[in-house]
């Protein structure tokens, strides 16, 4: 049976957000892994993720907040979209220090989150990558963007050899 190994939501909305990333230290500072996930580009005109070595990156639907949630399964789990309509993606991708961040960045800045820690280096992860918009659907009186945020759900799993 799948279990559901760890997990963890940022505590926090994140303002924009550029993607998931693998990160390392080196002296007592975190940064990104490499190779780089700056090589993974943004995603396609019209797409909303693209994944490759050490990083997925993630286009929101809209204005609003960013939510990120990162679990660690045994096996497949269940698909979340099921109870909760969602844009899933699934795939496999390389993360080199099997430490994850979700990372915001624009010209000016550059920050890395909190660090999960799939557990394992140099391994291929299947991951299902959920994305769901909230927004104010319960009270007409208020303007239908009032409250919006993007929930990015990242389920991972190991990949079978």
């Amino acid at each position: 049976m799948t279990e559901l190994i760890r997990a963890f939501s940022e505590p926090d909305g994140l303002e924009e957000i550029y993607g998931i990333v693998a990160v390392d230290e080196e002296d007592g500072e975190l940064g990104l892994a490499e190779p780089s996930a700056w090589e993974v580009g943004a995603p396609a005109e019209g797409e909303w993720l693209d994944a490759g070595p050490n990083g997925i990156t993630l286009q929101p639907s809209g204005t609003g907040g960013v939510y990120v949630r990162y679990e660690l399964w045994s096996g497949p789990p269940s698909d979340p979209s099921a109870h909760t309509p969602a844009e899933t993606w699934t795939g496999t991708v390389l993360f080199t220090t099997g430490r994850i961040s979700a990372l915001t960045a624009n010209a000016a800045y550059e920050d890395l989150h909190t660090v999960f820690d799939l557990g394992r280096r140099d391994a291929e992860w299947n991951v299902r990558v959920s994305r769901r918009r909230l927004g104010n659907d319960a009270e007409p009186d208020f303007p239908r963007d009032a409250g919006q945020a993007d929930l990015f759900r990242l389920q991972f799993w190991p990949a079978v050899p």
